[in-house]
């Protein structure tokens, strides 16, 4: 990854995909179910005049997402980020790092699959 880069992924509610990331990269947060990584601290960047104007330039089609001034640029960028200490109390489990040859945690602590018939 680009020094100055931000990873994003959906960690579909996964502690350890959390914890995995916080061991690789210096900066882990969690925002929603979102886990941003990066190799510095980019949080400052989110409540900015900046991400302000992106959001509200956001198009699908050419048709503006947000109406000028809608307070719910406000409501996201409000939110915090939640890092991996935070989770460790929270979760009542030791985190387990993710490889790619142990892809258990999601199979024994994620939900479990069901029967169809």
């Amino acid at each position: 990854m680009a020094p100055g880069a931000i990873m994003v992924f959906n960690a579909t509610g996964s502690a350890d995909a959390f914890y995995t990331a916080a061991k690789v990269f210096d900066h882990a947060y969690r925002f929603s179910n979102f886990i941003y990584a990066a190799d510095f601290d980019f949080r400052s960047r989110v409540d900015s005049p900046q991400a302000r104007d992106t959001y509200a330039r956001v198009s699908v089609d050419g048709v503006p997402v947000f109406a000028p001034g809608d307070p719910l640029i406000e409501e996201y960028l409000g939110q915090d980020f939640t890092d991996i200490g935070v989770v460790q109390r929270v979760i009542g489990r030791p985190l387990e790092e993710v490889t790619d040859n142990n892809a258990i945690p999601e199979f024994k602590y994620g939900r479990r699959l069901q029967t169809l018939y």
